[in-house]
């Protein structure tokens, strides 16, 4: 249970007035977390007291990261979160996960769902992405397009992706590893159990054409 969350008759659209229902001296773990994760990003500051913010770690942002890839994850979709961070004040500026399935749309990833979130007036040259997987080569390059200071890795799948890696590194991006194992559990559990939808995701019909033609489901492999 979280501390000190507060029952409030308003609805999500009239929060002008109403009290933080996560305060500065609730504990940081899975449960506030997870509230925040949940709490629409606009509403954030209205609702989370800005000293609770102070105390996030790049730790905490990559665990909301993951909570996020694990809602994906319960809606039948691709098990992959995101979240855009402020470097200067620890705000979060956006967050999503992976809609590629519940969607219907050929691309809709983790990234670009916290991106598209954080809108389209935020200065990325001060933020940091924090992405549960190693981005694919769309996502990388949404990442340097976008002048992002930082991107924070939490499952580089041993790799597979170190050109896109490099090439963010060549582009200025700074990129930081911070593995979390529940969220490569997470992932691990989805890729095996839906391979054609985890290819699919990257690669396209075609790639999952090409997996099933090699009877190889490598799922998130380096795309050629």
């Amino acid at each position: 249970m979280i501390c000190h969350i507060r029952k409030h008759e308003r609805n999500w659209m009239s929060l002008d007035n109403i009290d933080k229902i996560i305060t500065a001296d609730c504990p940081v773990n899975n449960s506030t977390l997870r509230a925040v994760a949940m709490i629409p990003t606009q509403h954030i500051t209205t609702l989370v007291d800005k000293e609770f913010i102070a105390k996030l770690t790049d730790k905490d942002y990559m665990r909301i990261a993951v909570l996020l890839a694990k809602k994906g994850y319960d809606e039948g979709g691709c098990a992959i979160g995101g979240v855009v961070v402020c470097n200067k004040t620890g705000m979060i500026l956006g967050k999503g996960h992976n809609r590629h399935v519940q969607k219907n749309r050929v691309y809709w990833h983790g990234e670009t769902d916290a991106i598209q979130d954080a809108g389209t007036h935020i200065d990325f040259s001060t933020a940091s992405l924090f992405t549960t997987l190693t981005p694919c080569s769309v996502c990388t390059a949404m990442t340097f397009s976008q002048s992002f200071q930082r991107l924070v890795i939490g499952n580089r799948l041993d790799g597979a992706n170190q050109d896109n890696e490099d090439l963010l590194r060549s582009k200025g991006v700074i990129v930081d590893i911070l593995e979390d194992e529940e969220g490569k559990a997470l992932y691990a559990q989805y890729a095996a159990e839906k391979p054609e939808q985890d290819t699919r995701d990257w690669q396209g019909e075609a790639g999952v054409q090409r997996m099933l033609a090699n009877q190889n489901c490598s799922g998130h492999k380096k795309v050629q």
